[in-house]
């Protein structure tokens, strides 16, 4: 009897263990699930296993969803708040990538990246920045705003920061060279803050999707799948790269099917404010010139956004809708660069009718409006002023957007 005890008790120690071990494994299957937003307005948790952007993503249930109406995927993965790795690459179709190295050689861009090594064509990047906390505003202007002629590399000297224009051949061997001014030149790679590459004008490919990496590096690229936790990204230009899927953090996907406000014209934009100075209305910054931010109650750090408008009380901005949409969607709130300061009301309204409003304090979460527009021809977004006038009014209008849901 008593080896029939030990044996029972071996056996019950080794089932509390696969069942304390199975509790810990689905608990943690449910705390890595992803949020996955269609166009028809739900939210679906699940665990995705597979993807592909021509049929279906499969979950980890058994069930799927059709590509076509998936809207987002957000996933339970950490973004670094910091960067990581010396060098950012700004691409030609906006967006940027972290990088360990990068060499230009044959027309192409080859970087060391968090997730393997990438190879872009030189058509495909905007900017290499080699130092950015050495970038002077005069640097940071060129990369916005780059020349269509020539390539600009940015470098000390005993007087400061120098720009050099000409055409660059290859950055590799620890210099950058090319002809400047008529001459072949180089220049010792360490002392050289920026290239800019000349802008030559590639078209936006349709169908982009914007990706947000742990490492930090946000980019537009066409999503070729989900296979083996391998998440193949082809970049504009040609650039195709195998993420982990680990490193994914979030997808937004475009769609004839939605369109975003901030890439429409207003057929109406007053700006009327009380005892403020006019402010004129941003597209996809804050009216201040700043990324969009929000601040939530859920998290240390504001939520960004990439697309939205930026407005400041008393602000209407009036839309057509002539084109089948059938939902208002967006989140709104006071900016966080007014470090806890603002109060307004969000109206929207469809033909002169109010169909929705809400009060709206910088202490408060971000408010989602979610609006039934069916049949409305003529869309106005309001903020009014609150109760402190319309000081620190800056309004945000996050992640705005028209869907056909039906």
């Amino acid at each position: 009897m008593k080896s029939v005890r030990t044996f029972s008790a071996a056996m019950l120690v080794a089932w509390v263990i696969t069942f304390t071990n199975g509790v810990a494994i689905a608990q943690e299957a449910v705390a890595a699930r992803d949020v996955i937003s269609t166009l028809d307005g739900r939210t679906v948790e699940n665990v995705i296993v597979a993807f592909d952007p021509q049929g279906q993503l499969k979950l980890a249930d058994g069930s799927s969803i059709a590509a076509a109406d998936v809207l987002g995927i957000t996933r339970k993965v950490e973004v670094a708040t910091n960067r990581q790795l010396p060098i950012i690459v700004h691409l030609a179709q906006g967006g940027s990538l972290f990088a360990n190295s990068a060499q230009l050689e044959n027309e192409q861009v080859t970087l060391n990246t968090s997730f393997g090594t990438l190879q872009l064509p030189i058509e495909a990047v905007r900017a290499i920045v080699f130092k950015p906390s050495a970038l002077t505003e005069a640097a940071t202007a060129n990369i916005a705003t780059p020349s269509n002629q020539f390539d600009i590399i940015w470098a000390e000297a005993p007087d400061g920061l120098q720009a050099a224009s000409g055409l660059i051949r290859s950055i590799a061997n620890g210099k950058v060279s090319g002809e400047f001014g008529g001459e072949e030149r180089s220049v010792a790679l360490p002392k050289v803050v920026a290239y800019i590459a000349a802008d030559l004008g590639m078209k936006t490919p349709a169908g982009l999707a914007l990706l947000q990496l742990a490492d930090g590096s946000q980019f537009r690229a066409l999503c070729g799948g989900l296979a083996d936790q391998r998440f193949t990204v082809t970049l504009p230009g040609g650039g195709r790269a195998e993420i982990p899927w680990n490193s994914v953090a979030s997808i937004a996907f475009t769609s004839d099917r939605l369109v975003w406000l901030s890439d429409l014209q207003p057929i109406e934009d007053l700006q009327e404010p009380l005892v403020t100075n006019p402010r004129p209305t941003r597209m996809d910054r804050s009216v201040d010139g700043n990324p969009l931010t929000l601040r939530t109650s859920a998290q240390r750090d504001p939520l960004k956004f990439e697309k939205g408008i930026g407005v400041h009380a008393y602000s209407r901005l009036v839309y057509r809708n002539n084109l089948g949409f059938d939902r208002l969607t967006a989140l709104v709130g006071i900016d966080n660069e007014t470090q806890g300061f603002g109060d307004c009301v969000f109206i929207v309204r469809g033909d002169g009718i109010e169909l929705w409003s809400q009060r709206v304090r910088a202490q408060d979460d971000p408010v989602p409006v979610d609006i039934d527009i069916s049949n409305i021809n003529e869309l106005s977004l309001i903020v009014e002023p609150g109760a402190q006038l319309d000081l620190a009014d800056h309004a945000d209008w996050c992640n705005a957007r028209l869907l056909k849901t039906k």
